[in-house]
């Protein structure tokens, strides 16, 4: 699987040391650093991510208002690692909006299976993503063609089923898809 970019987000050297020697010996790689909700901004907005891996508190703020901000405006899982006293707070918090919260010091079984989750999540995003595009691409081609059999209709006193089968007839004769045919048509009639 591929594991996709992790943004980390810790101010301390220490942990970031730590956190990136774990991610690095669990296969995750492809791995920037950043101090602070500005620099992860900046990442963000030039780089696909997986996952967005913050270690509360970073630099400018406590890190909260980023991993809303993360999880509300990029596709990317979110993990928030934070102090144990104040896990069940930011749990209350988070959880609601899809942020895997995790308390110090780290299981790093859970550490590893959230990450891998939040990787498959992105996958299976990015193909929901796509399939999307498909079915968008597909409802404008039938409105294309739904147009050009009301054109005929319109122009040609079609039924609906003859504008339908000059369409399909035409494509096959032509060897040329059935919104190719609609546009033509469209494009004669419609100017």
């Amino acid at each position: 699987m591929n594991m996709g970019l992790i943004i980390l987000a810790t101010k301390s050297v220490g942990h970031k040391e730590a956190m990136l020697a774990f991610l690095s010996s669990q296969g995750f790689k492809n791995v920037m650093a950043a101090e602070s909700a500005e620099d992860v901004k900046k990442l963000l907005a030039g780089f696909d991510c997986s996952v967005c891996l913050i270690d509360m508190p970073i630099a400018d703020e406590i890190g909260e208002d980023l991993a809303l901000f993360v999880v509300n405006n990029y596709s990317c899982g979110v993990v928030a690692v934070v102090a144990a006293k104040q896990e069940e707070a930011f749990v209350q918090a988070l959880e609601p909006s899809g942020i895997f919260v995790i308390s110090k010091p780290i299981n790093e079984k859970l550490f590893e299976k959230a990450l891998r989750f939040c990787v498959a999540s992105k996958q299976r995003y990015m193909n929901l993503e796509k399939d999307k595009k498909k079915l968008e691409v597909k409802i404008e081609e039938l409105k294309i063609i739904d147009r050009a059999k009301l054109t005929l209709i319109e122009k040609l006193k079609m039924s609906e089923e003859q504008a339908h089968k000059h369409i399909e007839k035409q494509a096959m004769n032509l060897r040329i898809s059935r919104r190719a045919v609609a546009e033509s048509i469209l494009k004669t009639y419609e100017t």
